[in-house]
């Protein structure tokens, strides 16, 4: 049971009660990682990326950095599986490269995009390990981590969170 109470820091947090347990972290990652897909085209229910961190955000709460990041990698990489499952066959139809291949290609590209997201639980976690407001800092985290993202190691540029508000064009402004 969530509730929702006034956190050490003067600002909201949320209280599960006695934490989800592993099965449930699990599904509250994958989940977390489905509602985010959801948010973006075909589906398109852009409501959708306003809480679809929540879940995750939920499962790694109480956790240390590193089981924050595993379980922050799991939701990352359900989050990019669905929405750049059609890579493996691009690629496999439009080069020379066999389709088991390209799979492992896809599931190698999701799990370096899927370590930004663990970066991020594991840093919400190490903030709020030292009491610090994890809601004022959270956001600008996700925000850097995801220009980090567009720019090194892959330097892959898409689904940030805010292009699933694409209709909103006051609210980009």
């Amino acid at each position: 049971m969530a509730t929702v109470s006034l956190g050490r820091n003067g600002g909201p947090a949320l209280a599960v009660a006695r934490g989800p347990r592993r099965a449930a972290r699990v599904g509250l990652a994958v989940a977390s990682g489905l509602v985010l897909a959801s948010a973006f085209p075909p589906l398109d229910l852009e409501f959708l990326g306003w809480i679809g961190l929540v879940p995750l955000l939920l499962a790694c709460r109480g956790l240390g950095s590193w089981a924050a990041f595993g379980t922050g990698w799991l939701g990352g990489a359900v989050f990019y599986l669905a929405i750049v499952y059609w890579v493996a066959h691009t690629i496999s139809a439009y080069s020379a490269v066999p389709f088991a291949l390209a799979v492992a290609i896809l599931l190698l590209m999701v799990s370096v995009l899927a370590c930004y997201t663990g970066a991020f639980t594991a840093g919400v976690a190490w903030l709020e390990a030292r009491s610090l407001p994890v809601v004022w800092l959270a956001p600008p985290l996700w925000v850097v981590l995801e220009w980090l993202r567009s720019w090194f190691f892959i330097g892959f540029p898409w689904a940030a969170l805010g292009y699933s508000q694409y209709r909103y064009h006051d609210l980009a402004q």
